[in-house]
């Protein structure tokens, strides 16, 4: 007897349907780790959250100077003092 059916049989149709959800499982968790926002891991501090301590002496700004001359100032810190300093 001659078999002449045609079409995809169900073991087939089964494996291309693991096949495509293994694709949109791994695309999913893909998508999800790239859309959740990354906490950055440095903890900096604004000019507006830093203590100062009142300057009474010459000697109190001489060390004052000191300090901001070795303090890192990022952009985003430069971008704030400039607006605060213009009227």
């Amino acid at each position: 007897m001659k078999r002449s059916e045609k079409g995809f049989s169900i073991v087939e149709v089964a494996l291309v349907i693991v096949v495509l959800g293994i694709i949109g499982f791994v695309g999913f968790r893909v998508w999800q780790a790239n859309s959740t926002p990354q906490v950055s891991d440095t903890t900096g501090t604004s000019a507006s959250q830093t203590q100062v301590p009142a300057i009474n002496k010459t000697a109190d700004l001489s060390t004052a100077s000191a300090s901001l001359d070795s303090t890192d100032v990022g952009d985003g810190d430069l971008t704030n003092l400039n607006n605060q300093l213009s009227f």
